[in-house]
């Protein structure tokens, strides 16, 4: 709710996680390493296997900032895609469209779109084509590729309406690689979302045309990405010397009950038997740490090894 004070620890279905590590800050990239952006980027490509989601979703922001930097003349050439209103007959729609309201999540992607809309033709120059980043990028940054923008008065007599829409090239590229069923980074769309999102990337470039596929990726990226990349990083070790770790651990807690076993049954001393804890105590605290994937030696130091 606007203007409540964030609560210290945000919850998710893995625990507690801190404000400064929370999903927002980490795409803004205001977080150190080992939980950068990059740092996501990399466990999404390297470890997940699906870094497609992190790129698509930071594609499409930089998308809306770069669509709000039109000119008014541009935006009316691609109009708001609606799929309801899209399906049902012109004569129905006209009837009916003041009728429908927007969802709560698609009028705050508007209303970011639209921010600039007021500005003075003369102040709001075309977007520079070097900082339109392509779906080709790199798992860690988005390249730049060049994208024309032309003007109702600049486009050809025989050109068809939606081949001078802004951005329309970038569209067919992010269409291609992102939501065909044979593309190569594939979202992991519903058949609905998916038949909506390349029925509508073919009739116009507003970034409605692709909202659901960025909440799909949204939602992936909240619900199962951003807390398991947080466990991950939270580990110090790789997997071959955590592996070690367990062992000796579980060797030192077999050895504590092995040695209190052999007092209790010799008669000695009820305070020899408190000896065992120097087994007992370094066994569980190896064994546990281990099983969350940080050496405590490591951690002592302040160092982390190389994964």
């Amino acid at each position: 709710m606007a203007g409540c004070e964030p609560s210290s620890k945000a919850r998710t279905q893995f625990g507690d996680v801190p404000v400064e590590l929370s999903f927002e800050e980490i795409i803004k990239n205001q977080t150190a390493s080992p939980c950068s952006l990059n740092d996501f980027m990399d466990y999404l490509f390297y470890v997940e296997r699906s870094a497609e989601n992190l790129q698509f979703f930071l594609w499409y922001w930089d998308y809306i900032q770069r669509w709000s930097n039109l000119l008014p003349r541009q935006k009316a050439l691609s109009p708001l895609w609606d799929p309801e209103q899209a399906a049902e007959p012109r004569s129905r729609f006209i009837k009916y469209s003041h009728k429908r309201a927007r969802s709560l999540k698609m009028s705050k992607v508007l209303a970011i779109m639209e921010m600039d809309s007021e500005r003075a033709l003369s102040e709001s120059p075309s977007p520079d084509p070097s900082r339109l980043p392509s779906p080709l990028s790199s798992p860690t940054s988005l390249s730049r590729a060049s994208t024309s923008i032309l003007s109702p008065g600049d486009a050809p007599k025989d050109w068809q309406p939606f081949t001078i829409q802004p951005f329309r090239d970038e569209i067919r590229r992010v269409t291609r690689h992102y939501l065909q069923p044979s593309a190569p980074r594939q979202l992991r769309l519903s058949p609905r979302d998916r038949a909506s999102c390349l029925r509508a990337g073919q009739h116009t470039t507003h970034p409605s045309a692709l909202h659901p596929a960025f909440l799909t990726a949204e939602a992936h990226l909240r619900a199962h990405s951003h807390a398991a990349f947080l466990r991950w990083a939270r580990r110090n070790a790789n997997p071959p010397r955590v592996l070690c770790l367990r062992a000796l651990g579980a060797l030192l807690v077999i050895l504590g009950l092995a040695a209190d076993l052999v007092l209790i049954l010799s008669g000695l001393s009820v305070y020899l038997r408190a000896a065992c804890v120097a087994l007992w105590w370094p066994g569980l605290t190896v064994l546990v740490s281990a099983w969350q994937g940080v050496v405590v030696v490591v951690a002592v130091i302040i160092m982390m090894m190389m994964r």
